[in-house]
């Protein structure tokens, strides 16, 4: 029952994104007047998230507990994860690749896309600068990030994430830099950050 609450939450899709045409003509004519007036070379999306479980060797993370949770709410969170990228069976070994085909699919199939700036997420790190594993929900390093936006540059710009607990966080920040990151993605609740 919490799987099938999860797969709704994260849209239980029927059609995949090249089949946007299969939107009723209101839907259609709603994702072009969203759209109207705007300069798609002008269009950023400034949050878009990359998840990954390390297939292929990504170096995502996510923490075991959306794996072998019995928490209802932790199932339908990762279900809802899960269906939203497009993943339907949890034993493909190929997982990270399919998220970003269907990521980039659904910015091919939407007319006057613009770009994204795709975020890396660092880990939890304790007061004392240390890596606390048990409390990252997941964990997207930049350099997965980097080697997507020089993959596809037509569609991304890259984010850094360096928790700034970390003992190497202004080296790591300044080589990022030098990589054309322009912003840093931090979530204090999630990653034990005292703004």
């Amino acid at each position: 029952m919490f799987k099938w609450v999860g797969r709704k939450l994260g849209g239980s899709f029927k059609y995949q994104p090249d089949q946007i045409s299969s939107l009723s003509a209101a839907a259609q004519q709603y994702v072009v007047d969203a759209y109207a007036g705007l300069d798609p070379e002008e269009i950023i999306d400034y949050h878009t998230h990359v998840l990954g479980r390390g297939d292929e060797g990504t170096g995502c993370t996510l923490n075991r507990n959306y794996e072998f949770s019995k928490n209802p709410l932790t199932i339908i969170k990762s279900e809802a994860y899960l269906t939203a990228a497009g993943i339907y069976d949890r034993s493909v070994t190929n997982g990270d690749r399919l998220f970003i085909e269907r990521l980039n699919s659904c910015i091919e199939n939407t007319n006057n896309h613009g770009r994204h700036a795709i975020l890396a997420f660092d880990n939890h790190y304790n007061n004392d600068g240390t890596y606390s594993p048990e409390h990252t929900e997941f964990y997207t390093p930049t350099e997965y990030i980097l080697q997507i936006v020089k993959d596809f540059p037509q569609y991304y710009y890259p984010t850094c994430s360096v928790h700034p607990y970390r003992s190497d966080a202004v080296q790591a920040l300044k080589s990022y830099a030098k990589q054309g990151c322009r912003l840093i993605k931090w979530l204090p609740n999630a990653m034990n950050i005292d703004p």
